[in-house]
């Protein structure tokens, strides 16, 4: 597994963003995220989304995996 992703906290995860240049804005009020969304004429149940490389097993410019 990768090491990027074996966050404990939030504030560790921002942390280890600003050690790389970035800046995350984070909030502890989740319930935007299960509001409904209309993308596009559909009718989301909420904001979440799992994207296919949720496994952390991409290359780092967000290939996938050369399988053998």
């Amino acid at each position: 597994m990768a090491r990027d992703f074996r966050y404990k906290t939030a504030q560790a995860l921002a942390a280890d963003a600003a050690r790389h240049g970035h800046i995350l804005s984070l909030s502890e009020h989740y319930e935007v995220l299960f509001q409904h969304l209309m993308i596009g004429g559909a009718c989301c149940g909420n904001r979440l989304a799992v994207q296919p490389m949720e496994g952390c097993d991409g290359t780092h410019d967000g290939r996938p995996p050369v399988l053998r």
